[in-house]
């Protein structure tokens, strides 16, 4: 049987046009009047036969989609939206991205446009009863229509609350938050099928996107045996990495222009389909990975004469770092803040000193005024603050006292200066993660999460200052890398030797 008839169908031909999604799609799919066909992209194969009537599911299936630009990803998910909706009875299905324009779009002009163009004058057309952007119901001659929800997840995506669901798409994934893919999952919880596919553009290493597809089998084309070639995954995820190269309607030489006029970053990202390791993300995990020491546990406790050092970043959970002269961190640990109501940080904090035998403290300021006078009354300059500034041409003052004669213990330092001595301590494999039992792999993420203007500052010919300031922010918690700025000022304080020229008022 040629596929894309529209002749009478024998029971066999249409049974095998009902089991697999891709028949299904070149049966009924039209683009530009031509009819849809595969040829030139076997790649996609696979991808569709996740997804037949007979592949039920006792826990979800995860197929991950990590792309580059126009790569047929959204008219993929197109197609498995149809043939579920279409073709299998008491099927629903959710479709989200991060903007509603973006779902308005696929919802009028790519699904309702494919059903229009399918054969026959639209014949899939005919099995919509009821239409609307945000719902879509299809007759399939069940007892009760198939419906189609889709809705923005910006935000905490609460309009997807409440739905049960066969299958769910996410489409653009790079740009949504990465608490939408556990909501959308628990919608298969009562489903047989319990499908997912997350689709997006790869943009930066350390984002949810790129923590996702590490989690999964990261299946590469392998294009002289046409074959897909797969890791492991203990998830239960099937990665596919597909980019501009494997499509047969992309010349070479259109690709060798984009590469000739695109930023590094976009021709990573849009042409290639891979993360982007670049400036903007000063730290990835690929270079946090050789500071875990897998042989080394969790140190619980240092009695006398052993020392160690400490960081303090306060913030709604307060994070604290505990380090040895030497970089090798000892623990690290999550506090609640006295403000919940479930536990004094401070008096923690208090023991973890006395724990560690800690001979030298450095807290942040900036929400922690209370708690470090608190801890200052107990032990005095043994517990420092730090402030943050921004004077590059002093980057580290001491300030004892402030205007008024009060102690204080402050040091001030500049942010950049000290931000990017603690990233290139990473690097360098100064600093050491305790990793035995991954009790800390949150810390390592942490430190992932650091953003930075350097991309752009290389375009800015303005100097500040007589040189160049770049700016450091986060896309996640990042709360663990400046604890461990602290510990290693801490470290710097303790051995008197490391510290720039200080200039120290009020002794």
């Amino acid at each position: 049987m040629a596929e894309g008839q529209t002749g009478r169908l024998t029971a066999e031909q249409a049974r095998e046009i009902a089991l697999y999604p891709d028949r299904w799609s070149c049966y009924f799919r039209t683009i530009d009047g031509k009819p849809f066909r595969l040829e030139g992209r076997q790649y996609l194969t696979e991808i569709y036969r996740h997804f037949g009537a007979r592949e039920k599911n006792d826990s979800t299936k995860m197929v991950v989609l990590k792309c580059s630009r126009k790569v047929e990803k959204t008219e993929t998910i197109c197609n498995l939206l149809l043939y579920g909706l279409l073709n299998i009875p008491y099927f629903n299905a959710v479709y989200t991205a991060p903007r509603q324009p973006q779902v308005t779009r696929f919802v009028e002009e790519r699904l309702n446009g494919a059903m229009m163009g399918s054969i026959n004058n639209g014949c899939l057309m005919k099995s919509r009863v009821k239409a609307s952007v945000s719902h879509q119901s299809f007759d399939v001659g069940a007892k009760t229509p198939n419906h189609l929800y889709s809705y923005s997840n910006w935000g905490d995506a609460h309009a997807l609350l409440g739905i049960e669901a066969d299958l769910c798409c996410i489409d653009e994934y790079q740009d949504s938050g990465g608490d939408i893919l556990p909501m959308l999952v628990e919608m298969l919880a009562q489903s047989e099928y319990k499908w997912v596919v997350v689709s997006g553009t790869a943009r930066e290493q350390g984002s949810e996107f790129w923590k996702l597809w590490e989690k999964s089998t990261k299946g590469e084309w392998d294009s002289e045996s046409e074959t897909w070639v797969h890791g492991n995954s203990t998830a239960n995820i099937v990665g596919y990495h597909i980019s501009q190269l494997m499509h047969p309607d992309i010349s070479k030489k259109d690709i060798s222009q984009k590469k000739e006029t695109y930023t590094p970053r976009r021709f990573s990202n849009e042409v290639l389909g891979e993360f982007f390791a670049g400036a903007t993300k000063p730290l990835t995990f690929d270079e946090v990975l050789p500071t875990l020491d897998r042989e080394r546990d969790v140190v619980r406790g240092v009695a006398p004469p052993q020392e160690s050092f400490m960081g303090v970043d306060w913030g709604r959970e307060t994070t604290v770092v505990i380090t040895d002269n030497k970089g090798n961190i000892l623990n690290a640990v999550k506090l609640n803040s006295r403000d919940t109501g479930e536990q004094d940080e401070v008096a923690e904090i208090k023991k973890l000193i006395l724990d560690y035998n800690c001979v030298q403290v450095v807290c942040d300021i900036g929400y922690g005024a209370r708690q470090v006078k608190e801890l200052q009354q107990e032990f005095g300059e043994r517990v420092r603050s730090c402030y943050y500034s921004s004077r590059p041409m002093t980057p580290y003052e001491y300030k004892k006292r402030d205007n008024n004669r009060n102690l204080i213990f402050m040091c001030v330092v500049d942010r950049t200066t000290y931000v990017e001595r603690t990233i290139e301590a990473i690097k360098n494999k100064e600093v050491s993660l305790p990793y035995r039992d991954e009790s800390l792999d949150w810390v390592a993420h942490e430190w992932c999460c650091l953003t930075s203007s350097m991309e752009n500052d290389e375009k800015n010919t303005r100097p500040v200052r007589g040189q160049t300031l770049t700016k450091y922010g986060r896309d996640g918690d990042d709360h663990a890398f400046h604890a461990l700025l602290y510990a290693r000022l801490a470290v710097e304080i303790g051995d008197g030797a490391a510290l720039p020229e200080m200039r120290t008022f009020g002794a």
